[in-house]
């Protein structure tokens, strides 16, 4: 479920922190393209609304960046800004997707601050022993935005996240 950036699941929607917010098109050629970092500007303000609303939230992320390998002309095709270069050779340059940045400062803090405690637990905990998702606290400040990390690269199902849902969010 983790390739595009949000999905709705039952009442939330779930954000995919990764590589899907930087989604490919074709182009006029028929040649793939990187298109613009996801949200853009009409997702951003509809995502600023449903913030607001209060309505469910619930983020997932990876332990480790986001990393996208373009070819030099894919590279020179994106609009500025899309992600800091994190590696380069004469055939590929890796750019990271910067993690939360689509988000208010308070809650992409408190996203940060959860990945690196999370990041502290999956370091020190055999991974036979973890969960699949290393959820986050209710704050008082926003408690309809929840962060959750994955705790290894095994796929999440529909029907899986639709159970998280209900229990993380039930009144």
């Amino acid at each position: 479920m983790a390739d595009r950036p949000l999905v709705r699941c039952g009442s939330a929607l779930v954000v995919f922190e990764g590589t899907g917010r930087l989604p490919f098109r074709r182009d006029g050629s028929g040649e793939w393209r990187a298109d613009s970092l996801w949200p853009g500007p009409q997702d951003a303000q509809a995502l600023e609304e449903y913030l607001a609303d209060g309505s469910p939230m619930l983020i997932v992320l990876n332990r480790e960046p986001a990393v996208v390998s373009l070819t030099p002309t894919e590279f020179s095709a994106l609009p500025p800004g899309i992600g800091e270069t994190v590696g380069t050779d004469s055939e590929i340059i890796d750019i990271e997707i910067p993690r939360l940045n689509w988000l208010p400062d308070s809650l992409r803090e408190r996203g940060l601050r959860h990945l690196a405690n999370a990041s502290g637990t999956l370091r020190e905990v055999p991974a036979l022993m973890l969960p699949p998702l290393l959820l986050d606290n209710a704050e008082r400040a926003a408690p309809q935005v929840r962060f959750a990390v994955r705790a290894s690269s095994a796929p999440l199902y529909a029907h899986q996240l639709e159970q998280v849902i209900l229990h993380v969010f039930a009144d």
